[in-house]
């Protein structure tokens, strides 16, 4: 006789993208977003999710305090976000995403995140701006912005 099958015990894993506005205010004590999201990441349990082009965006931001900037690169250095690799064959889908949103002058940045969160079947977003609450997925749907929540 096999044994039944329950409920699993298994938590799947859950994947957010993370913007650079939040890293920006993780690691500028200053900043009006720092608690907020220093709150979301104690007590997030997964995956965040980025790309080199978000890293840069935060590290441009954080330009005026080195340690800043070298505490964002340890926190990368330890798995504190997993890095999704853009490509050349990315290319064709970011140009597609700047022409559709032109009017509003995307960056590269949000779209690396969009193309990620197409490739990655993820739908929530760590972001302090409402770029997202615009932008949708090729199947029309929105990123979630897991602050409003």
């Amino acid at each position: 006789m096999a044994p039944k099958k329950g409920p699993s015990n298994i938590i799947p894993l859950r994947y957010i993208l993370a913007d650079a506005g939040p890293f920006i205010a993780l690691f500028d004590r200053d900043d009006d977003w720092h608690e907020p999201v220093l709150r979301y990441i104690k007590t997030f349990r997964g995956r965040l999710i980025t790309t080199w082009p978000v890293l840069t965006e935060a590290m441009h931001m954080l330009d005026f305090n080195i340690k800043a900037q070298l505490d964002l690169l340890t926190w990368v250095e330890r798995n504190g976000v997993q890095i999704f690799e853009l490509n050349a064959g990315h290319v064709p889908e970011i140009k597609a995403y700047m022409e559709k949103y032109s009017s509003i002058r995307p960056d590269l940045a949000d779209i690396s995140l969009m193309i990620a969160a197409d490739r990655m079947n993820v739908t929530n977003v760590l972001t302090i701006d409402n770029d997202f609450n615009i932008y949708r997925m090729p199947d029309g749907q929105y990123l979630h912005n897991v602050l409003n929540s």
